[in-house]
């Protein structure tokens, strides 16, 4: 009798077993395809969809919606105010991030990400930049709202570093006290280069969509094999029990 319990609630731990297994297995497919399909709007998304300030009206308090989208940007340049952000590297050249900020028609500041300078050595400022205010007033952007800071081991915007101007990642908080206002909150990623001393070179995608889906597929055969296993070896379970009785 006892030999018969035992078997019975080995079947019951193996029943709850794969049913966790299952339905982890299922979540992570489901999570995956959802990846997928939000990854397929975002570069669905990666076309010109107007005009930046039309689309901050349209989308006020929805900004995640514009993640990703590339849009024309008209306005004028905030003078005497720049950050460089830290520990960039482009074609194994140190340099900097330029960030500018740029105020739009409705007379909302946005942040521009000029792209990359190159410094004249490791851990010195730039030996020359652009003249900010002689730049366009209109061209295409990429907006980014998600994840701005970004990986960072700094404790704070401008530690560790002693160069005025150098941040290590992009603090809203803390830019907004340059230019006394409040800013739109995301960064606005210039696509073409504005001048000769600037490189684009931001990537919002690194994963494409079928990856995602790829994942999702084999994260549902993985339940479905668990589900199996879990059914022929209660079965056999089963049939153990029956046979002893």
């Amino acid at each position: 009798m006892k030999k018969k319990q035992l078997s019975k609630l080995s079947v019951s731990w193996l029943t709850l077993a794969a049913s966790i297994v299952v339905f982890v297995c299922l979540g992570l497919a489901y999570w995956q395809f959802e990846r997928g399909k939000n990854k397929e709007t975002l570069l669905a998304g990666q076309i010109d969809k107007g005009a930046l300030v039309t689309a901050l009206i349209e989308n006020k308090g929805e900004l995640s919606d514009l993640h990703g989208g590339i849009f024309t940007i008209n306005g004028r340049w905030v003078e005497n105010a720049y950050w460089l952000l830290d520990n960039q590297i482009v074609d194994g050249k140190p340099g900097y991030d330029l960030i500018v900020p740029f105020i739009l028609l409705n007379d909302q500041i946005v942040l521009i990400n000029l792209g990359f300078v190159a410094a004249s050595a490791p851990r010195a400022l730039p030996s020359k930049l652009p003249d900010v205010q002689k730049l366009p007033l209109q061209f295409e952007v990429t907006l980014k709202v998600k994840n701005l800071k970004g990986f960072t081991l700094a404790a704070s915007a401008t530690h560790p570093s002693d160069l005025e101007g150098v941040v290590q990642f992009l603090d809203l908080n803390y830019l907004s006290q340059g230019v006394s206002r409040d800013l739109v909150p995301a960064v606005a990623y210039a696509q073409q280069s504005l001048d000769p001393l600037l490189t684009p070179h931001f990537q919002l995608s690194t994963m494409s969509p079928q990856k995602h889906f790829g994942y999702a597929v084999q994260w549902f055969l993985l339940a479905v094999a668990a589900a199996l296993v879990a059914y022929f070896a209660q079965k056999s379970q089963q049939r153990s029990l029956v046979h002893e009785e």
